[in-house]
């Protein structure tokens, strides 16, 4: 979409696309451009101007900076009007949860699971906007977390035959973390609305043709510097003074803290922050601060009201005033209120206060402590990109000498392995394994070295090698962590050539996984000797290792493990002509499909169907599943 400066051509855009969501046919849109620019007026007077009027359902979220909320908090209420709970879906199947905990998830189980929670949020919002259509407007989206644009570019390749119109406000310059991501929406179909600054001319209707030209030079056209020097202000700083001029030194004091304390601010939230301030009193404040327009008024109603800063850039030359002492003891204090308040919901919040409140260690275990919390309520969501980020900075406030920091590395690893950052998780998990070597912690070797499952490339196999070596030579390992380590340096050592080693390592390891009952170990035992089968006369072996699989993931509830163990089947039923075995896996991976819709599990059905109906001679049914 063009440029265009004023937002009258950018007005007439959103117009056209909430009628055309009206019709039926939605869009995604974003409003780009630098602070002060106007993108959330153009939102506001959109939405006034042409959804009010035709009656359609609007939605507001908004992305806090910093990463403080958790994953699709943005999405939220839209989320709630579709009748889904962010992150329990109904298209959820408990089944692709290996014994009940995420961090246990492999990486393709990983990405299925999250697939059908993104589809089935996308397809409940489409199904809200069936009845009237509905209007969605994120604001901030240059804050988003990962959870919330993997969720908008579901629905922007999806939204064309919706009632829905979804657009969000980006600050540019983009952060890096997100750029990749919102510019990867224009692929699936998203516009862009990038505004201008005002021109010479625009400016001189805001401010008089005689000083034009001064105040285009100082404000570069920005709106916002506009409006301030319009009303003799000068520049953001001026700005700020003017609006706190007419408050007392108390209100200013509660303004200073809802400065630290965040997006969304109520009385009740900081009278906590400030206790020798009852909550009558910084009602008023608030109030006071709204009348001279330092805040906005977001919501009014039973709960109270709630506000919000009139601009970000207001925020920041607020926060920019408060000494850092003096901030540090807001942040301590905003944390042990939060704390308090017993929502652990608030989890990133809490921890980012603790990580702003000083560098004592009892504070950077709280931060490390509550970004852990935050790490673990992502993953349950399947939001592994923002579990891993939330650890990271856990392990950004530990010091090498913390207790918990190879722990804590580990569990940083395996949210990077289920989010496909391989690399990363590599390196953290030989960072955790020379931590737990050095302190002696036998188990947390070991478990350094299995994180990274089903991954096969020379440098990950290399390391890997290395991790599983120093893990065996720990001593007193239990029988299924001795095996599943004999396993993974089975696999590796396959994966880079070392047959013979490989061959070795998988034998030792099927012994004391059937020995022990460990039903992970004799899965991944299993997965290392088929690896190792590649004549014609192993089939039977294969058969045989298949269908022991087969009923291990089944009382494990790995779905995928079965779908792979199945294959196994097929490949040993026709190997072995035996085409009964075939078809019998066959259904066997049918099962998976019907109970848990994992599309990777249909993926392997379809191929295995190509072949079959290929063997038969139903050319037009295999070209189908093709």
């Amino acid at each position: 979409m063009a440029n265009s400066s004023g937002g009258g051509a950018e007005l007439a855009v959103l117009g056209e696309r909430i009628a055309a969501a009206a019709r039926g046919a939605g869009s995604v849109v974003l409003l780009a451009g630098p602070a002060g620019i106007g993108k959330s007026t153009l939102a506001a007077e959109a939405l006034r101007r042409y959804a009010d009027p035709a009656g359609l359902a609007v939605v507001r979220g908004h992305c806090p900076r910093d990463g403080v909320a958790p994953p699709l908090w943005p999405w939220q209420r839209a989320l709630r009007r579709a009748g889904v709970a962010a992150g329990s879906s109904a298209r959820r199947t408990a089944a692709v949860r290996a014994g009940g905990q995420w961090s246990a998830l492999e990486p393709v189980s990983a990405a299925a699971a999250w697939f059908l929670e993104l589809a089935g949020m996308g397809e409940a919002l489409a199904a809200s906007a069936a009845d009237g259509g509905l209007v969605v407007l994120l604001e901030a989206l240059h804050w988003a977390d990962a959870a919330s644009l993997d969720l908008l570019r579901q629905v922007t390749g999806e939204v064309a035959e919706c009632a829905l119109f979804v657009f969000g406000t980006v600050r540019e310059p983009v952060p890096e973390e997100t750029a990749g991501a919102l510019a990867e929406l224009g692929r699936y179909g998203a516009g862009t609305l990038r505004l201008a600054p005002f021109t010479r001319a625009e400016v001189a209707r805001y401010v008089g043709e005689p000083d034009a030209a001064e105040s285009y030079r100082r404000t570069g056209g920005l709106p916002l510097l506009v409006a301030a020097l319009r009303a003799h202000a000068g520049d953001i700083g001026a700005v700020v003074s003017g609006l706190l001029a007419g408050l007392t030194d108390g209100q200013r004091e509660v303004v200073r803290a809802a400065a630290v304390l965040g997006e969304q601010l109520d009385a009740a939230q900081l009278a906590a922050v400030l206790p020798e301030s009852d909550e009558a009193l910084v009602a008023r404040a608030l109030a006071a601060a709204l009348h001279s327009g330092v805040l906005t008024a977001v919501q009014t109603g039973g709960a109270g009201r709630s506000y919000r800063f009139a601009h970000d850039l207001v925020r920041d030359e607020v926060l920019g005033r408060i000494s850092p002492a003096a901030a540090r003891g807001l942040h301590r204090a905003a944390a042990r209120a939060l704390e308090q308040a017993g929502d652990r919901a608030q989890a990133a919040r809490i921890a980012a206060h603790w990580r702003r409140s000083g560098p004592e260690p009892g504070h950077r275990a709280a931060a490390a402590r509550w970004s852990r919390v935050a790490a673990e309520q992502a993953g349950q969501r399947y939001a592994y990109a923002d579990a891993a980020r939330y650890l990271a900075e856990a392990v950004a406030v530990l010091g090498p000498d913390d207790a918990e920091r190879a722990e804590v590395l580990i569990e940083l690893a395996r949210a990077e392995h289920l989010s496909g950052r391989y690399d990363a998780s590599l390196r953290h998990c030989t960072e955790a394994a020379a931590v737990a070597e050095a302190s002696g912690r036998a188990a947390l070797l070991a478990e350094a070295a299995l994180v990274m499952q089903g991954v096969s490339f020379p440098h990950a196999s290399q390391a890997i090698v290395r991790l599983c070596g120093a893990a065996l030579a720990a001593p007193g390992l239990a029988d299924g962590v001795r095996a599943r380590l004999l396993a993974q340096h089975a696999t590796a050592s396959a994966d880079l050539g070392r047959f013979e080693a490989a061959a070795e390592d998988a034998r030792a390891a099927h012994e004391p996984a059937e020995a022990c009952g460990d039903l992970r170990a004799g899965l991944e035992a299993a997965r290392a000797l088929e690896t190792l089968l590649v004549h014609p006369d192993d089939s039977a072996e294969r058969l045989r290792l298949g269908e022991l699989s087969v009923a291990r993931a089944a009382r494990l509830g790995d779905p995928l493990t079965g779908v792979l163990a199945e294959v196994w089947r097929v490949q040993a039923g026709y190997l072995l002509g035996r085409v009964e075995v075939v078809d019998d896996a066959v259904h066997g991976i049918e099962a998976v499909v019907e109970r848990s819709g994992l599309p990777l599990a249909r993926w392997h059905l379809l191929r295995v169907g190509a072949a079959r109906t290929l063997q038969e001679g139903r050319f037009d049914a295999a070209r189908r599943c093709n």
